[in-house]
């Protein structure tokens, strides 16, 4: 399978996890998925990596995640969200529901959704694991 790799430095060790800043890289505008996904951009992003490694703060690792992965993040975080309110949009106006009001419900349809997103997010995160 194929994985998504970012060069990143390590911040901190613990027994059980690294955390790691990722470096801002010029390879991302050559990558599919650079609009879509969490970590290409201007600024850098510090992440927690799950896992007993040999590495000291300092130390320059590569980052990986699998493709399929990243693939589920950008479905959960933007394109389920997407379906979610264009259908309720077109429910309501089907419904003969003022414009303005039937936007208003359905960006209100997505705070339930983001609710149980940050309710299962350890359950949905374990499926979306980083490693060095």
């Amino acid at each position: 399978m194929s994985e998504i790799a970012h060069d990143a430095i390590v911040r901190k060790v613990d027994s059980n996890s690294v955390t790691v800043k990722l470096l801002n890289q010029i390879s991302c505008s050559g990558c599919q998925a650079e609009k879509a996904c969490g970590v290409s951009g201007k600024e850098s992003k510090t992440i927690t990596i799950a896992g007993n490694y040999d590495v000291k703060p300092g130390d320059r690792v590569s980052v990986t995640m699998q493709q399929s992965a990243g693939y589920r993040a950008v479905f959960l975080g933007y394109i389920l969200p997407l379906f979610i309110f264009i259908f309720f949009l077109v429910l309501l106006s089907a419904l003969s529901v003022k414009e303005l009001t039937a936007g208003l419900i359905s960006l209100g349809t997505l705070i339930p959704y983001y609710l149980l997103f940050l309710l299962f997010r350890k359950s949905i995160a374990s499926g979306i694991s980083f490693h060095i």
